[in-house]
C-alpha cells in the first residue's frame, strides 16, 4: 500500500471541477506525481490513462485545458518527448495519500473509480472530504460538515456512574459550509445530491464510520473516547461497555436492547453525547494521522481502565 501524500490547492482544485471531469482527473494524477514542493511533476498523459483511466487521446486536452486555465505551466526542463509541468497551489491545501490516485494491490485506482460514476461532484465531493477531516481533533470529518446523531437517555445512576443510552436519530449535514452547500439541490429533496453521493462514497468503501463520546454537544466539546469504530480500538470499547453494562446492571440485557450504545461514564461526565464520526478509509501517514493514533489509543486506555474499576 502506498503511504506517501501529496497536496492540492483548495482554490485550484475547485477551478480544475469547473473545467469538466477528465481536467479535475488530470489535475490530480499529475499533482500525485509531483516532488516535495507539491508543484513540478513529471507525470503527463500516460499517468492520467494510467491511473485515473482516460485514455490519451482524451488525457492530452484535458491537460490542456489545464494550461489553458493557467492551473498548470510548463517546467524549465520540459521537452516535447519529456513534458514536465508546474501546478499552481494556494496557502489552502488539501492533503490527499497517494493511494486516491495510485493502484492498492489487486484494486482498480481510486480516482478512476470515482469518475466512473460520470459525477464530476461526486470526486469533487470525495477529495474535499479530506479538507473537512482533521483526525487528532474531531476523529474524521468535521461534526461542522456531517454527522450522525444520537438521541440520549439516563438509564441508570449507580455510585460514581452514571449509564447512558443512546439511540440513532439519522444523519445530519449542515449547508453552512462550502464542503456541502454546493451540493444543494431545489425544492423539498434539495438535500438528496449530497445524500446519494455520500452513499456513493460508502458503498464504494471510501467512508467509514466511528461512534465517539463527546464531553457536550458543543463544537468546542473534546473527544472523551471511542465507544465503536473500524479501529480494533475502537471495537475494544464497545465490547467493554457492553460486558459492564451486563454484568453490573440488574435488567441490562434488556437496556442493552432498547439502545444502540449504552455507555457507563463518571457522573461528572453525565453531559456527554454521542455522535457517529465520518472518516476518510485512506489516510495520508501525516503528523496529524500520528497525532491521531496516539490520542486514540491514549484515551481507549483510559476508558478501559474506567470500565474495569466499574466492574470491580
Amino acid at each position: 500500500m502506498k503511504t506517501g501524500f501529496f497536496a492540492i490547492g483548495l482554490a485550484e482544485w475547485r477551478h480544475a471541477c469547473e473545467i469538466g471531469l477528465n481536467p479535475a482527473v488530470a489535475f490530480l494524477v499529475l499533482a500525485c506525481g509531483t516532488g516535495r514542493d507539491n508543484q513540478t511533476t513529471a507525470w503527463s498523459a500516460n499517468a492520467v490513462q494510467e491511473y485515473g483511466g482516460i485514455r490519451w487521446e482524451r488525457a492530452k486536452p484535458a491537460i490542456e485545458q489545464l494550461l489553458k486555465a493557467g492551473l498548470l505551466t510548463m517546467a524549465d526542463n520540459s521537452t516535447k518527448a519529456r513534458p514536465r509541468y508546474k501546478l499552481k497551489i494556494s496557502e489552502d491545501r488539501i492533503w490527499l495519500p497517494k493511494n486516491v490516485v495510485m493502484p492498492l494491490a489487486g484494486e482498480e485506482p481510486i480516482v478512476h473509480r470515482v469518475r466512473q460514476t460520470q459525477d464530476i461532484m461526486t470526486l469533487r465531493l470525495f477529495v474535499e472530504l479530506y479538507h473537512a477531516q482533521n483526525l487528532a481533533a474531531d476523529g474524521g470529518i468535521s461534526r461542522e460538515v456531517y454527522y450522525r446523531k444520537y438521541d440520549k437517555e439516563v438509564c441508570r445512576d449507580v455510585g460514581s456512574m452514571v449509564y447512558l443510552g443512546f439511540t440513532d436519530a439519522g444523519t445530519w449535514v449542515s449547508w453552512s459550509t462550502d464542503v456541502t452547500k454546493v451540493h444543494l439541490g431545489k425544492g423539498d429533496k434539495r438535500g438528496e445530491p449530497f445524500f446519494q453521493r455520500i452513499a456513493t462514497l460508502k458503498e464504494m468503501g471510501l467512508i467509514q464510520e466511528a461512534a465517539y463520546l463527546f464531553e457536550s454537544s458543543s463544537p468546542d466539546a473534546e473527544i472523551l473516547f471511542p465507544v465503536n469504530g473500524p479501529e480494533p480500538e475502537e471495537r475494544s470499547i464497545h465490547a467493554t461497555a457492553y460486558e459492564v453494562v451486563e454484568t453490573n446492571l440488574q435488567g441490562g440485557a434488556a437496556i442493552l436492547e432498547q439502545h444502540h450504545y449504552v455507555i457507563p461514564v463518571y457522573r461528572h461526565q453525565k453531559s456527554a453525547e454521542l455522535y457517529g464520526v465520518f472518516r476518510m478509509r485512506f489516510r495520508a501517514q501525516t503528523a496529524n494521522t500520528g497525532a491521531w493514533y496516539a490520542v486514540l489509543k491514549e484515551k481507549t486506555g483510559a476508558a478501559l481502565e474506567m470500565f474495569r474499576r466499574a466492574m470491580v
